[in-house]
C-alpha cells in the first residue's frame, strides 16, 4: 500500500513544511505554521518513490541524473517529468533507474535550477 503524504509551500513565508499537515475544507495547518487558508499554501503530494539516497520524491521536486534536471508534476492523473512523460515510463526507459535518480531541490526553493 502506498503512503499518502503531503508537504506545503507557505507562499507568504517562502518556506516548505513537511510534518503534521492537516488538510480540511477550510484550512491547512501544522503546529509549525498554524492554520492557513488553502490559497495561502501550495500542497504537493509524495509520489511513492525515493531517490538513490533514500529521499522521498514529491510533486514539485527537481530530479537530476547526469547533466539534466527535470521537474516532477502531476498531469492527467499521473506523476510526470519534463515534457509530461509519465515518471514511471521515464524511469523505465533507456537505462534510467530509480537508483540513478536524485532529488536536487524543488521548484520553489531552487528557482535558479529551473532556468
Amino acid at each position: 500500500m502506498r503512503t499518502i503524504k503531503f508537504r506545503a509551500w507557505d507562499k507568504e513565508k517562502k518556506k516548505m513544511y513537511y510534518k503534521d499537515l492537516i488538510i480540511g475544507n477550510y484550512a491547512i495547518g501544522s503546529h509549525e505554521f498554524g492554520p492557513k487558508k488553502p490559497n495561502e499554501v501550495i500542497l504537493m503530494q509524495y509520489i511513492g518513490l525515493k531517490d538513490k539516497n533514500g529521499k522521498e520524491i514529491f510533486e514539485g521536486d527537481l530530479i537530476g541524473e547526469e547533466g539534466f534536471v527535470l521537474s516532477v508534476e502531476f498531469h492527467d492523473g499521473c506523476f510526470t517529468v519534463g515534457n509530461a512523460q509519465p515518471l514511471i515510463e521515464w524511469l523505465n526507459g533507456r537505462s534510467r533507474r530509480q537508483d540513478d535518480t536524485f532529488v536536487i531541490g524543488n521548484i520553489y526553493e531552487n528557482k535558479n535550477l529551473t532556468q
